[in-house]
């Protein structure tokens, strides 16, 4: 019991959720909500040239406490947490990852439409997510 609870507490003070249900037929539910980003103060970069998600980015963020940086011609600071569109015009955006971790990024994350399971093999990625922003604790 005490594992679970430890548990429970590191996943809130992150801004997540944490619940364990019974199931009426027998057997359990267990619902784990990390937040892919929690941290305020933050310097969030995007690569992307499509101007509709750049919008959508650009509302998420707005009032978000976090500095949006679109498309940086310099390397990224290396705590900024960088989501890259995958199919990108004029780059590669695994290519921009692949170069991006050859100098110490690691807080790199896929942006796409494709099945993330198509990108599991690329060790130096963090996550892939959908083209939409990722959801945000706010306090």
């Amino acid at each position: 019991g005490l594992g679970l609870n430890c548990i429970k507490q590191i996943i809130q003070e992150s801004g997540g959720e944490f619940k364990l249900s019974n199931r009426p037929e027998g057997g359990a539910d267990v619902l784990l909500q990390i937040p892919l980003v929690s941290n305020l103060g933050k310097t969030v970069v995007l690569y992307e040239d499509e101007p509709l998600f750049i919008n959508l980015w650009k509302q998420t963020y707005r009032n978000s406490g976090m500095k949006l940086v679109i498309n940086p011609q310099n390397p990224p600071e290396k705590d900024a947490l960088i989501f890259i569109d995958v199919n990108l015009k004029e780059k590669s955006g695994l290519q921009i990852a692949q170069e991006l971790h050859n100098k110490g990024h690691t807080n790199l994350f896929l942006t796409t439409s494709y099945e993330p399971e198509q990108f599991e093999n690329i060790s130096y990625i963090r996550g892939v997510i959908g083209k939409e922003p990722p959801a945000l604790e706010i306090s």
